[in-house]
Parts: C-alpha cells; sequence; structure tokens
C-alpha cells in the first residue's frame, strides 16, 4: 500500500513501483489536462467557484507527485485539440514485442519531462504514444485512457487498441484489469446478464435495513460476487454488524450496463424493487456506478437514510443528491482513482453537497479496494452504518 507517492522528478526512469504509478498518474489525467477548459456544465448548476471543483482534487494530486496542476497549460484546450488527429505510425501490432524495461523507461521520463517543461502539442503526444507501448500494463493503459479520449475513432480504432490487452486479460494485475474494463465497457452493446448463485432458503423482509448495491459489470468480468447474501465478501463482512442487511434470495441486482439509459433503467427497477419490499427508508452501501443508480432512483421517489458511497464516479449535472431523499451521505474513496479518470469522472463530491468523504488505503488503492473486507476492516468502515 502506498502511503506517500514518489514526485515524479525522483523516479529517474526507474521501474520500481512507486515509479510506475508516478508516469500512470500523469498519462491518464492528460485528458482531463487538455479537455478541462469549458467544461463548466457543473460550476453553472452549482454556482461555485473553480476552487470548488474536482479540477482542484485531481490538480493537487497532480502537483504532490511534481506535475503541473490542471489549469497550467500554455495555449488553450481548444487549440490542442486541433491536432490530436491520431498516433500517426503506431499500429496496435507494435505493442505486441515490449521494448526493453530499462531504457524504455529512462526514454519515458525524458518524454514526461519534455511535456511538463514545454507543455505543448508535440511534447504531449510523444509522451502518449511512447506510453501506450510500455512494458507494464497499468503504464501502457493510463496512456490508453487518454488516446481514447483524444484522438479520433477513425484514426485510432478503440476495437484494435483494447484488443491488445483483452488477449493479455490473464497476465494484468488486478487494477489493470479494473482499468481495461473501464475502457471496454463502452463497446458493450448487450452486456450478458450475471450467474446468480444457488439461492439460500427464502428470507422474509422485514423493517427497512440495509441494501447493498453493485456498480457496472464488464464484459471482460461480468459477474463479480462481494454483494450477493451469504457468499459475498463485503456482504459477510457487514453482516455480524447489521444483521438486517438484506439476505432474501430476491435480493436487488441490476444488468450493470455502461451507459446512462442503463443507469436510468437500473434506478427505475430500484425504486420498484424498494416500493414492493416495502423497503423506503432503508441504509445503502453502493459501489461505483451503483452510488449514481442509487442517486436516480431518489430523484425518482425512493426514500433513503444512510448511504455509503464507495468510489462513486461523480457526473454531477447528471447524478445529484438534489432530490433531498438521501438523509445521510457518505463517502469512501482512494487517492488517485485511475479507473475513475478513464471514467471521465471526478472523484470528489462538491463542498456544496455536504458529503462527508474520507478517504482509504493509499495511494492508487484500486477503484475496487473499497468494496473489500480487508479496506473496511483497516478503517472501521461498518461504524458509519450503526
Amino acid at each position: 500500500m502506498i502511503f506517500e507517492p514518489r514526485n515524479f522528478y525522483d523516479t529517474g526512469g526507474s521501474r520500481d513501483e512507486l515509479s510506475l504509478f508516478s508516469y500512470a498518474a500523469y498519462l491518464i489525467s492528460r485528458a482531463q489536462f487538455l479537455q478541462a477548459e469549458g467544461d463548466d456544465s457543473d460550476l453553472l448548476l452549482l454556482g461555485r467557484d473553480w476552487e470548488e471543483t474536482d479540477d482542484a482534487v485531481l490538480s493537487k494530486q497532480l502537483v504532490m507527485l511534481g506535475f503541473r496542476p490542471i489549469d497550467d497549460r500554455q495555449t488553450s484546450a481548444h487549440e490542442y485539440m486541433r491536432f490530436f488527429d491520431g498516433p500517426g505510425d503506431l499500429r496496435p501490432v507494435d505493442l505486441l514485442t515490449s521494448p526493453e524495461p530499462e531504457g524504455y523507461y529512462q526514454h519515458l521520463f525524458e518524454a514526461i519531462k519534455a511535456a511538463e517543461e514545454q507543455p505543448n502539442v508535440e511534447h504531449i503526444d510523444a509522451a502518449l504514444k511512447l506510453g501506450l507501448a510500455a512494458p507494464d500494463s497499468i503504464v501502457a493503459l493510463a496512456a490508453l485512457s487518454s488516446c481514447l479520449k483524444l484522438y479520433s475513432p477513425e484514426s485510432f480504432p478503440p476495437r484494435l487498441w483494447l484488443g491488445v490487452f483483452t488477449a493479455r486479460w490473464a497476465q494484468l494485475e488486478p487494477l489493470s484489469q479494473d482499468l481495461l474494463t473501464v475502457l471496454s465497457s463502452a463497446l458493450i452493446s448487450d452486456p450478458p446478464g450475471s450467474k446468480i448463485p444457488p439461492a439460500p432458503a427464502q428470507q422474509k423482509a422485514g423493517a427497512p435495513g440495509l441494501l447493498l448495491v453493485h456498480g457496472t459489470h464488464f464484459e471482460v468480468n461480468p459477474d463479480p460476487t462481494w454483494y450477493y447474501p451469504h457468499v459475498g465478501d463485503l456482504h459477510n463482512y457487514i453482516r455480524p454488524h447489521r444483521n438486517d442487511i438484506y439476505s432474501g434470495q430476491n435480493y436487488y441486482e441490476w444488468e450493470g450496463r455502461w451507459s446512462d439509459r442503463g443507469r436510468h433503467i437500473a434506478a427505475k427497477h430500484l425504486k420498484n424493487w424498494i416500493d414492493l419490499q416495502a423497503y423506503h427508508g432503508c441504509d445503502v452501501v453502493a459501489h461505483s456506478h451503483g452510488c449514481n443508480v442509487v442517486m436516480k432512483a431518489a430523484e425518482m421517489g425512493a426514500h433513503f437514510n444512510k448511504v455509503v458511497f464507495l468510489s462513486c464516479p461523480i457526473h454531477w449535472h447528471k447524478y445529484n443528491l438534489n432530490s433531498g431523499r438521501i438523509n445521510v451521505p457518505y463517502s469512501v474513496r482512494v487517492w488517485f482513482d485511475l479507473v475513475i479518470l478513464a471514467d471521465g469522472g471526478r472523484q470528489k463530491f462538491p463542498a456544496s453537497a455536504n458529503v462527508a468523504d474520507e478517504v482509504v488505503g493509499g495511494w492508487f488503492s484500486g477503484h475496487s479496494a473499497t468494496r473489500t473486507s480487508q479496506i473496511w476492516g483497516n478503517h472501521t468502515l461498518e461504524a458509519k452504518l450503526i
């Protein structure tokens, strides 16, 4: 677990874990660095100053890593975007042969350093292209995340580039798998239904208790089990502290589609489920885009008491707390969530939302870390539900 990140300029082109995360942080944040200008929909809705937005959170994190803050550009974002037509002669097949790590990371260090000293399109473009060929997947996928947002689909076909990494799925570490699933999710048209485990004995629902709501289900990892009654990691951790956690065979699930429409339908089904189960006023633990499903369900008329939002991708102009039907919101997140950046969301609720915010684990702990029993035990998160 990383409690103190490494300043980029102290990496010197080395390949240790701290250095790899510094390179990845730079590469994955380039899309927001170039696209931040003019993205003021949340500010208009909230009537707030820039300093309260998540750009300030990301800027603080980048500065702690030794990089420029989000707004420190030499020309406008529109000028930058005119030049990002494609990766030139770089092809997906070029990624099949990894370069020698030692010499490669020295080159990447110099490329990023040049792009920080002169943040013009040529230097940032060169750093991203070099990052795509990284021998370590976390760095390469960080670069891929920005390239998918900055290059046109015609010049940078998403399926071809993602296919290179999907073929290596079994060799990827968990955080890289999380990143790849988010990046691949935009290509999913009809995600498979989740596999339901054998149902436990029927349990009659009592008074409103506690409900778990999962996030997106992805094509490459369609069925996480952490929320399953009796077998799920987090479900089993919470149950001794809250024996009213819902454990019936008709527990709530949604399709897990990575789209606004998919989350809208999921929210409607959640509202209907709560109506049928007489569960209005229940507490909720939700993860990732499941958090946005809960906020949308509240907008549709569902009532919740305490809601613990785990690693919520903030898209405040679409999913927010304006309904007033969530009594006590909490947010639990990690420092520098690479998956939320790949998703295009923000990491922290706006200050005006009055959401109690807790950062757990270390830097780059992983998007899924907040829903594990290990993190809950280390930080006694069940106290938020008692």
